[in-house]
């Protein structure tokens, strides 16, 4: 085992094939641990620590650090400042410390899922935990999904896709947490009522059980309320929405927005779909036309004859009365 180390200024220092201490002290480094499971230690300034091989132990210590493990299960600490934390191969924990961290799978080259125990989920790549880390940055290109389902007592989520928000509502001894998660595309909420906004991609957008809100945003997004009453709006696209159990509502804002498909409507349950009247130009629910097919057990919703939605699995003509289930606001 080698024990490394640098100066009061800038160096690079570089790691053996075996198992080595390493240690920056002051100024900007760059440290490579090469083979082996090492421990760096970047000290102080604005360092930069790679593990490659191994399972390693990285410490930023103060500075605006970047920390890469590399392939290996490792231990990334950020310590002071604000720190850049690379998720890799591996059984990983990333702790940001103090600062404001990123969490950053840019490079992973797979799908992320971040789970409410803050844990992230790599698939055949791995499981890391996160600790003190308030951005999470998955791969551009692939489906990272949030799921919250495991979230205990009244704990809930307000998501955000398009603005790259999320805040976890009542966590126990702590009350909000406030993250930046970019490049997601699904999510999944909690047992309680959550409040879910999708991006321009397209979207899985599930509530979960409790009344949820779930806005697709733009894209062909598909949105699941759950159980128990929930509110659900496409936006731009052609969506798909399921209410789930409860009753539940389906708001359409514009004869612009698409034609979307709802999958469960039941006025039995309780669902209504609420229509923008300044959106449409609408004055009355007569406007509104609903043309049902026996066959496919569908029918075609339509304002002054232009479709807006499609709903499926329908069991009588009956089953959808415009002056009855549409509600202007």
């Amino acid at each position: 085992m080698a024990n490394i180390q640098g100066t009061l200024f800038d160096d690079f220092l570089f790691g053996t094939s075996s198992s080595d201490y390493i240690i920056g002290y002051d100024g900007n480094d760059e440290i490579e641990g090469g083979g082996g499971n090492d421990t760096i230690d970047g000290g102080n300034g604005n360092d930069i620590l790679y593990g490659q091989f191994g399972s390693d132990s990285l410490y930023g210590g103060s500075g605006n650090d970047t920390l890469d493990g590399g392939v290996g299960s490792d231990f990334l600490s950020g310590g002071a400042d604000n720190d850049l934390l690379y998720g890799s191969r591996g059984n990983d924990t990333l702790n940001g410390g103090s600062g404001t961290d990123t969490a950053d799978y840019t490079y992973l080259g797979g799908a992320i899922t971040l789970e409410a125990t803050g844990v992230i989920q790599k698939g055949s790549l791995g499981t890391d935990i996160l600790q003190g880390v308030e951005i999470i940055r998955g791969a551009i290109g692939y489906t990272n999904t949030i799921n919250a389902a495991t979230a205990t007592g009244s704990t809930s989520i307000n998501a955000n896709l398009a603005s790259n928000s999320l805040v976890v509502n009542n966590v126990p001894g702590i009350g909000a947490l406030n993250f930046t998660v970019e490049n997601f595309v699904n999510v999944t909420g909690t047992a309680n009522a959550d409040t879910i906004f999708g991006n321009s991609q397209n979207n899985v957008l599930s509530g979960n059980a409790g009344n949820d809100i779930l806005n697709g945003g733009g894209g062909n997004d598909s949105l699941n309320g759950g159980s128990e009453n929930d509110i659900l709006t496409g936006g731009l696209g052609n969506d798909t929405l399921t209410g789930g159990t409860g009753g539940d509502k389906f708001v359409f804002n514009s004869l612009a927005e698409g034609l979307d498909v709802i999958s469960d409507f039941s006025s039995i349950a309780g669902d209504k779909i609420q229509i923008s009247a300044s959106g449409f130009g609408a004055t009355s629910t007569n406007q509104f036309s609903f043309s049902y097919n026996a066959f496919s057990q569908s029918g075609t919703l339509s304002f002054n004859g232009t479709q807006f939605a499609q709903l499926t699995n329908l069991s009588s003509s009956s089953a959808f009365v415009p002056s009855l289930d549409i509600t202007l606001v």
